[in-house]
């Protein structure tokens, strides 16, 4: 998620454990760092390789087994911190702080959709629950006012009481999913579509309206689905776009024109493995861009947020990176409609 509800959510965590009024900041201050510190992978970037960035990004720092090295992160950072201000807390006291902190940012990533490589050396895949959106304010602006409450009353029931939002928030995101799960599948039932594949995630910033794509007969589709009250289930159809097949082989057949050994189709491999497989050209760029098709702007398109960009003059050359976010007001309107309830 975003990094005010890693923090937010890891001090919270960090100070439930916190029984000694005068370890209570110290921990919060562990908290905070375990909170932000496997993000730093952001920055490992390579300037030949667009891809790199996006393939380290949620890896080996949000891994189970390489937690306890970011664990003596968050904790040796908290120490030197505590140190410039002549405060002597004996690092040992830091570390559970700081571990439940790591593991807090990784459950936080876990239970959305982009994908974090939990399970890492011992599996590349990258797990993802769906139940939440990577930004949701529903669940952090309570969670900011419980961990602040917490540190500056040193309130160990504030920091509770966080936690005990998020799961009753995280609760009602599981049963909203669902909810739509079920919605999906009866619409492809009655509708008589064999679906390949299904997936269905938040939309941008909310649990109200959720975003529904599924593969069948080699075209992808996407709906937006909006499950109100009991029995007042909302379904709005939207774009499709053809299946394009991944590469295959051993490099030794073609992709698309392109020869399969190539740097660029090794690219596409990559990035096909990044997306879960849910490519498509991007629309009105045939042949030049490749969307990731498991978001987009409004959950019943398929225009995505990011995607690669071929030259298809220079195969032995990386593919690019490109964004097609847009967060302005009119961007946004259409989404806030079917929110409330409209356009359906």
């Amino acid at each position: 998620m975003d990094p005010v509800t890693h923090s937010a959510f890891a001090v919270c965590c960090a100070t439930a454990f916190a029984r000694l009024p005068d370890r209570f900041r110290p921990a919060a201050l562990a908290g905070l760092a375990g909170g932000l510190w496997p993000d730093a992978d952001i920055f490992l970037k390579s300037a030949e390789d667009p891809l790199f960035q996006i393939e380290y990004h949620r890896h080996f720092t949000h891994s189970v087994a390489f937690s306890p090295v970011m664990m003596l992160l968050a904790a040796g950072s908290a120490w030197l911190i505590l140190r410039l201000f002549r405060q002597r807390i004996p690092m040992r006291t830091l570390l559970l702080p700081g571990l439940v902190a790591i593991w807090s940012h990784i459950f936080c990533d876990w239970w959305t959709s982009y994908g974090t490589r939990i399970l890492w050396p011992f599996s590349d895949v990258r797990l993802g629950l769906d139940w939440i959106s990577v930004v949701d304010p529903l669940m952090t602006v309570p969670l900011i006012l419980a961990a602040v409450f917490a540190v500056v009353r040193r309130a160990r029931r504030a920091a509770l009481c966080g936690l005990i939002w998020a799961g009753f928030y995280l609760a009602l995101c599981v049963h909203q999913k669902s909810r739509v799960e079920a919605a999906l599948h009866d619409h492809l039932a009655s509708a008589g579509i064999q679906a390949v594949r299904t997936n269905v995630k938040p939309s941008f910033g909310n649990i109200v309206v959720w975003r529904a794509t599924w593969l069948a007969g080699g075209v992808y589709h996407a709906a937006a689905i909006r499950p109100g009250l009991p029995g007042d289930i909302r379904f709005k159809a939207g774009d499709s776009e053809p299946f394009l097949m991944p590469p295959i082989g051993d490099g030794s057949v073609e992709w698309q024109g392109l020869p399969g050994d190539s740097t660029l189709v090794e690219d596409v491999r990559r990035f096909y493995r990044f997306s879960d497989g849910w490519v498509a050209w991007f629309p009105g760029k045939e042949g030049t861009v490749l969307g990731d098709m498991r978001y987009a702007r409004l959950p019943n398109e398929f225009q995505p947020l990011w995607g690669i960009t071929l030259a298809r003059e220079s195969p032995q050359a990386h593919a690019g990176w490109a964004t097609f976010r847009q967060l302005n007001r009119d961007e946004f309107r259409p989404l806030w409609e079917m929110i409330c309830g409209r356009g359906f």
